[in-house]
């Protein structure tokens, strides 16, 4: 006799079961990254699913084994005692079921906050080892993975492990001590072609070590290298961006935001002129600290290089460019003249660059009106009005201004609308301002025929 769950479940129609399975799945994700419980509910679900079918059986394997999520390291257990989660028990893991091989399609790795904390290192023999197991990776994540300093006495050549080509490659470190910039530059080493490369939380690097990335050449073929976000960096990530720049080639998109030292801009300079033929898009994020008012001066203290913001001039593809600004009174005035406007006229005098979108991001506050029509403000918009003014002479079609939110009415809404037009009278004219704004209602409170950008603005929505 049948299985009484057979009948109604195989009514559903295959693309409906792999919805079911794929809200598993991510709910698995979620609940995967505690040491303490490395099967969640929804793995066991899924692996019940399995079990009712042929059919069922692949379409669950698909999702159970697509994203490998993987906590080692110390950890408290439920009665407090510490115990050791070894990266080997993935290993056997992989060995014991092959169907994890051959779907693994994401792999995560991290480290727990305790065993971090306590400078606990990864052996990089068993890492690589792992990902020799599985071929078809095209997304990896490693979260506070630190590898050991290399014993020069033994000289072991390290097991080559080449990945052709990764979708995702993404480095996280949030709590270890250790000297982690070996783990993107063996890392890196290991790829050929990376899509997206993200590097998250790059901080409390030892600087004596990162001195060997300055003058270090690649080893074999230079990595490909589409896009690359940087976030949450301080002092000593000061030479990881010369160790890109001279490791990959054809960035297409950079995205760089909470830079905590101002002395490292000139290293992503660097990064920036190398990639200046290929470089399309480039985002600013709230790099706050690196203005010359900020506690983030007391770097450059002991450096002969003085405080910059990204030069553009040289980028002769650039199409697209984001800036995260706060319209805050304190900070506004100082962020247009010191960061905003510069950045822009350096596109305007550099190189003929194919530049089509400008956009200006900031959260939208109560007060924000009057903020933006601050007279400490008005001259830096005047000179912000130019430079796009200069900008759209050159072929620009499209100024955004992205205000995100507000849980304002809409009357206060359009009234942050005629603000920041009041203040950009120029560009405003020639047809190419557009804001954007989602009143509490969650409708737009920009109605189309009332926006005079609508008839003239051109680029990407």
């Amino acid at each position: 006799m049948s299985s009484p769950i057979a009948p109604a479940a195989n009514r559903l129609s295959l693309d409906d079961l792999g919805y079911v399975l794929d809200c598993l799945r991510e709910e698995r994700i979620r609940s995967n990254w505690s040491a303490n419980t490395p099967y969640c509910p929804a793995y066991t679900t899924l692996c019940a699913c399995a079990l009712v079918s042929r059919a069922w059986r692949d379409l669950a394997q698909r999702r159970l084994f697509r994203d490998l999520v993987f906590s080692h390291g110390s950890f408290l257990n439920k009665d407090y005692d510490v115990e050791q989660r070894d990266l080997m028990v993935l290993h056997q893991f992989l060995v014991d079921t092959p169907q994890a091989c051959q779907y693994a399609r994401s792999l995560r790795l991290r480290t727990t906050k305790r065993g971090a904390s306590e400078g606990e290192t990864t052996d990089p023999a068993q890492l690589y080892e792992i990902f020799s197991r599985l071929p078809y990776l095209d997304a990896i994540h490693l979260e506070d993975i630190a590898f050991p300093d290399p014993d020069p006495m033994l000289g072991l050549p390290e097991p080559l492990v080449d990945f052709p080509a990764l979708t995702r490659l993404t480095i996280v470190f949030r709590h270890t001590q250790s000297k982690v910039q070996e783990v993107v530059s063996r890392v890196l080493s290991r790829c050929r072609r990376v899509e997206h490369l993200r590097l998250l939380g790059v901080s409390g690097l030892d600087p004596f070590g990162l001195l060997s990335l300055r003058d270090a050449e690649p080893r074999g073929p230079y990595l490909e290298l589409g896009t690359l976000a940087i976030q949450q960096s301080d002092l000593w990530f000061l030479h990881l961006p010369l160790y890109i720049a001279k490791t990959t080639i054809g960035l297409r998109a950079l995205s760089i935001s909470e830079i905590e030292c101002p002395v490292v801009m000139h290293t992503l300079q660097k990064l920036i002129d190398a990639h200046c033929s290929s470089l399309e898009r480039f985002a600013y994020g709230d790099c706050s600290s690196a203005q010359p008012d900020s506690t983030g001066a007391q770097y450059a203290e002991h450096s002969d290089l003085p405080m910059r913001i990204p030069d553009l001039s040289k980028c002769t593809r650039l199409s697209s460019l984001e800036v995260t600004l706060g319209f805050h009174p304190r900070s506004l005035p100082n962020k247009l003249c010191h960061l905003l406007t510069p950045m822009l006229s350096s596109l305007a005098n550099g190189a003929h660059t194919p530049l089509r979108r400008v956009t200006l991001k900031s959260a939208a506050h109560k007060g924000l009106a009057d903020d933006i029509r601050a007279p400490s403000a008005a001259p830096h918009f005047r000179a912000l009005d130019g430079a796009l003014l200069a900008l759209r002479e050159r072929g620009l079609a499209q100024v955004v201004v992205d205000l995100g939110e507000t849980f304002e009415s809409r009357v206060v809404a359009k009234e942050m609308k005629r603000a920041v037009r009041g203040v950009l009278p120029r560009v405003a004219r020639a047809g190419v301002l557009k804001v954007l704004l989602v009143a509490e209602v969650g409708e737009s409170c920009l109605p189309p025929e009332s926006d005079s950008s609508s008839s003239g603005a051109e680029g990407d929505t």
